[in-house]
């Protein structure tokens, strides 16, 4: 499993960017939907 740092994340619009650990310049783009997508297979 990788892991990150939440860079910034905004509750009102449920979205935010995390820097991978393994880090090369580029912050992910995390939306609240994908999470819970993820934990209903």
């Amino acid at each position: 499993m990788q892991t990150g740092t939440v860079v910034s994340y905004s509750v009102e619009k449920g979205w935010g960017f995390i820097r991978p650990d393994n880090c090369d310049g580029m912050n992910l783009f995390v939306h609240i939907s994908g999470p819970l997508r993820l934990h209903r297979r």
